[in-house]
């Protein structure tokens, strides 16, 4: 499930930093079950940078030159390398083919600078949508977090707020980021009340 605009995508990218050339993706196994999907910290896997790009890419990246798709490789790559509370990414797996991806990082909404980290940049292969992989992505990011001492995390979305609120999100408000309109999300991992 796509969960972040191309809007999104290119202000997560912003901070980010390094990335190999693009490889050629292996076929697309559409029977596979759901328990076959795995979950797992980018970090450990840092050579599917290029593959999670490439399904941003395929999501957002129409109209945009080549030159900034080199960007998101090069960008990507460092990101890959990073693994706190600022600076994680969970890929969805299918064997060793990268089927989604979501990041957590220190995410600065000017009128709400004060709360982080937040969700960026999720997304699922179109194939592989409605079969739970975001929400299982989500658990993830909620487990991390609260490990890493966070009391709560945040999502702005543009497109998904049946979903988060579906997943058990708390829907904080309305706020316009980089003049788009949205909506923010919360889900408290650990500690007080969020407001």
């Amino acid at each position: 499930m796509a969960t972040r605009s191309k809007l999104d995508w290119l202000i997560f990218q912003g901070r980010l930093h390094s990335c190999s050339a693009v490889e050629r993706l292996p076929s697309v196994q559409k029977d596979r079950s759901i328990s076959e999907i795995v979950i797992a910290p980018l970090s450990s896997h840092p050579h599917l940078a290029t593959q999670v790009v490439e399904i941003a890419w395929n999501e957002w990246g129409a109209g945009l030159s080549e030159e900034e798709h080199q960007r998101w490789l090069r960008l990507a790559e460092e990101d890959a390398r990073l693994h706190d509370l600022y600076h994680a990414a969970f890929v969805a797996l299918d064997d060793s083919y990268s089927v989604g991806v979501v990041q957590l990082h220190q995410f600065d909404i000017v009128e709400m600078a004060d709360r982080s980290p937040w969700v960026c940049g999720m997304i699922v292969r179109p194939e592989y949508r409605g079969r739970g992989i975001g929400r299982r992505h989500l658990s993830a990011l909620e487990d991390f977090a609260a490990a890493e001492g966070a009391e709560a995390i945040w999502v702005w979305t543009d497109t998904a707020s049946d979903f988060y609120a579906a997943c058990g999100w708390t829907r904080y408000g309305d706020v316009v980021a980089a003049g788009e309109p949205g909506t923010v999300f919360s889900r408290r991992v650990s500690g007080e009340d969020l407001r």
